[in-house]
């Protein structure tokens, strides 16, 4: 996604920022560890943004890497109606620990 050239989506999709693509691999390199977890599909965001999502029998889960490096999550559990929203710590192993949790 670093790589891809300016307006890759025909909508003015900027390329991934190098520093939100450093961040990302820190933490799928964290997320590996956890073998109960599967591969998420990824997603540039026309800021420059990566969004990594997971699908699960009833839960979804996304986490957002803004080009100022923060970083969000969507966890929505249709069984249960749990939904929950907000920004992640800066900490990409308390991060990674905490998405670990939800088994995906």
């Amino acid at each position: 996604m670093v790589k891809h050239p300016p307006d890759w989506d025909s909508y003015g999709g900027l390329p991934a920022n190098p520093d939100v693509g450093s961040v990302v691999n820190m933490f799928l390199t964290g997320v590996a560890r956890n073998t109960a977890l599967r591969e998420p599909m990824v997603d540039g965001l026309t800021d420059g943004g990566i969004q990594l999502e997971w699908y699960r029998a009833h839960r979804h889960l996304v986490v957002s890497f803004r080009p100022d490096l923060s970083i969000t999550a969507y966890l929505y559990d249709s069984e249960t109606g749990e939904e929950w929203a907000g920004s992640l710590p800066d900490d990409i192993a308390a991060v990674t620990a905490r998405i670990a949790q939800t088994a995906l």
